[in-house]
This record gives C-alpha cells, structure tokens and sequence, in this order.
C-alpha cells in the first residue's frame, strides 16, 4: 500500500500508447515495492485512456503531462521540452527516474542534471538512498537514481551522408551531456552497448556493478568494466494477453497472410515490403498470398509519404489496414509477421508474433537478427534487400506447412526468453540493488 509519503518512482515515456504497450508491466513492478507510481507522457486528458491507466488500471499512477515534439528539431521546443521535466522533477521529488526512448532519455537526462546540481547548491547533496531506504519511505533530499531505457538509436544512425554524420555527432553528444553520472542503462541489443562504448557514452556514468544474478531476461554487459549496464529482452510480451492462436486456414483453403506491423517510417522496411509484393504477385494471385500493413502514419524525416502509401496500394498488391489500438485481432489474421527493419532496439511486434505463435521474417540488421532464430522461429534476410526479402517469402509460400512449425517454435521462445513480468522484475531489480559509487 503506498501513500504520499511513498517514495516515486518516475517514468518518463515518449507517448500515452508507449506506456500502454510496454511500460504496465514495470510499473506494477514499482507499485509492488512500495512507490508511488508517477508516469509522464505527453497529451492531453484523453492520455489516461490511451495510457491504459484508467479502468482495471486506474490508480496504477498518476499521469503527468509535458511539452514534446517528437519528430522535430526545434530547439526551442526542446528547450521547453528540458524545463517542463525539470520543474517535474522538483515537484515530485522522485527516488528513482526511468526515461525510455531518444528525446526522453536525452532531455530528462539533462534536466535531471540540473535538478541534481540545484540540489547539491542547496546543500542537501548526500549519499544516495539504498534500497532500504527507499522501501521504508523516509524522506529524501538528495538527487534520484536516474536510468535509461535505449529502445532504439533512431533515425540519426539509420541516415546516410553528410546530414547522417551530423546527426550522429549531435546525437552522441547529447548523450554523453544527458548520461554523464547517470546510474545504469537498459539496452535491448548488443549492437546498441557497442555504439555508446565506442562513442564515450558510457564513460561518465556512475560507475557501478550490475547485480551478480537477476531472471534471464535482464543480462549485465560484459565486460564488468561497463558501468552500470544492462541488456534486457526488449520489454517483453504478455504472454497472458498476447496467447497462443490457432492459425487461420492455409493454402488451399485460404491465402497466406504476411503483415507488416510498424509506425509508417522507410527505416523500417516498408518499401523493401512494397517492392517484394510487387515482385510475388508477379507470379502468385491473390488467392494464394495477401500482404498487408498495419501502423499509424508519420511525418517528418524519413515518413512514408501519403504519395508512397497510395502507389503502394492503389496501384500495387499492398493492403493498407490502418492503425489499430489492439493489434491482437490482425496479429490473429495473419500468418507471418514481417519486419525487414534497418535497425532496431529489441521489435516488439516479433515478440508479441511470437507470443500468438506467429513464426517473422526479419532482416539482419542490430536488434533484429538477435530477436529471431532463422530457420527455427523465422527467416533472416539481408537488410534493404527486397529481392532477398521476395525469396524469403516465397520459401513460406512453396511450404507452408514450415509455418505451422515455426510458430510453434516460436511460441516456445515467447514464454522462455520474452514474458513482460520477468523482464520487468529484471529491471526494478537492476535499479533497485544495483551496488552505488
């Protein structure tokens, strides 16, 4: 039971409907040790509903709205955007911050910096509560426990050229500002970990040793020299609500549905997607195969236009099936799962696939390649190959009984390696006793 004397735990999170799909798990987590829980997501006061923070959810936490622009490049948007989280900071007075995704790690980093630097002005800086501290609830005056959650490295690390070099110098540089005597990091792949070692990221953490054994979807980085380091399975799956579902009829008796589910960004695959479409439908009818994409649409840099969309459809073999608050239901309606990414945190739709016993072709790009066994639970093609993206499917198509055993398969690896509850308690275990300076 917890109360306003509680301690807070903080998550800062990117949108209402990134919370509702990932976050519920460890927040029940925190709620669970004793803190009071605090979310903030940008939006309005339909965000509750989208959070899915109200109904059988509602006094999880409270919600906390700010200003974010998450697309753009404004910097006085993203100057608001570090003021508003600072003065968040000081009126909640979190013992333990969690900031998930690129924005939110960068600016609540930095804000949390300077909210740690207005505390020691006023000399309440002091060792930083232990866990028994904060499981009693005794009031604390020092800094919180800042971590951060890398779901993903962004479009700066996926754009080419002159304007990618950039990015990526800016990008790593806001990391270093935003990390440096940060306590611990989550990261979802390998690939990831080697990007901010090699980029110095890293090097101004709070140096730390992760804890010596946790559940095996949280793993600390090795080497130990890493401070404070982590790389989880994604966030995991709910395996309970996301549970296994028969396959809809297989050729003859019906087509083989593939389905890419994805926010509607190139960097993700989809015209590799649109363009081995093109090429089945050359010589598999409609009767045999259907592909289908499903995700809310995006603007800005690297967005797939309304143009792009209307070739694909119109004049293609692509269906468009919108954007979907539950993916559960087209998730069913499909067979494979397709994600022919350029580069990924840890996919969360393979995993959710994978949970409902749908086998994925993914690329091998970081974060992909990791989440899928080719052969096994799916097929792993090239990346921005849509010729080896085409024989992939086609494989399927030849033999569709693989399907059926791949997804199979791939229900297995869900509830061994990816359930949302062990990768959450993982993680607020991480946070909670991972040893202090």
């Amino acid at each position: 039971m917890t109360s306003a004397s509680s301690p807070c735990f903080l998550l800062v999170a990117n949108t209402p409907g990134d919370v509702r799909r990932f976050w519920l798990p460890l927040l029940r987590q925190a709620r669970a040790a004793g803190f009071r829980v605090v979310c903030a997501v940008p939006g309005g006061p339909e965000a509750a509903t989208e959070a899915g923070l109200d109904g059988s959810n509602a006094g999880l936490a409270a919600l906390r709205g700010f200003p974010l622009d998450r697309r753009g490049m404004n910097p006085l948007k993203d100057m608001l955007t570090c003021a508003a989280l600072g003065s968040l900071l000081c009126r909640e007075r979190p013992a333990l911050v969690l900031a998930a995704s690129i924005k939110c790690v960068i600016y609540g980093g930095l804000a949390w910096r300077f909210a740690a630097w207005m505390t020691r002005r006023c000399g309440s800086a002091g060792k930083l509560p232990g866990p028994a501290v904060l499981r009693a609830g005794l009031p604390h005056t020092v800094p919180p426990r800042f971590f951060a959650a890398v779901t993903g490295l962004g479009h700066a690390f996926m754009t080419e050229g002159l304007r990618g070099r950039l990015l990526r110098r800016l990008a790593c540089r806001l990391y270093r500002w935003a990390l440096a005597g940060a306590h611990g990091v989550f990261f979802q792949n390998d690939e990831d970990v080697d990007v901010f070692r090699t980029a110095g990221i890293l090097r101004g953490m709070m140096s730390g040793m992760p804890p010596a054994a946790g559940p095996v979807p949280v793993r600390p980085v090795l080497p130990r020299t890493v401070p404070a380091a982590w790389i989880t399975a994604g966030v995991g799956v709910d395996t309970e609500r996301f549970s296994f579902s028969p396959l809809p009829p297989l050729p003859p008796r019906g087509p083989v549905v593939f389905l890419l589910a994805a926010r509607l960004l190139l960097a993700k695959g989809i015209a590799e997607f649109a363009e081995a479409a093109r090429l089945l439908r050359m010589r598999w009818p409609a009767e045999a195969a259907r592909f289908c994409l499903l995700g809310p649409r995006e603007q800005g840099a690297g967005a797939v236009t309304p143009q792009m969309l209307r070739d694909w459809t119109a004049c293609g073999p692509l269906e468009y099936w919108g954007a979907a608050a539950d993916v559960r239901p087209l998730f069913r309606a499909a067979h494979v799962l397709v994600l022919p990414s350029w580069r990924e945190g840890r996919p969360t739709v393979v995993m959710e696939g994978f949970a409902l016993g749908r086998p994925a072709v993914v690329s091998d790009a970081p974060g992909c390649r990791g989440s899928v066994r080719h052969g096994v639970d799916g097929l792993v093609v090239p990346v921005r190959h849509a010729g080896a993206l085409a024989a992939a499917l086609e494989e399927l198509l030849r033999a569709p009984q693989r399907i059926v055993r791949m997804g199979s398969a791939a229900r297995c690896a869900a509830e061994t390696c990816c359930d949302a509850r062990k990768v959450a308690a993982g993680m607020m275990d991480a946070m909670l006793w991972g040893r202090e300076a």
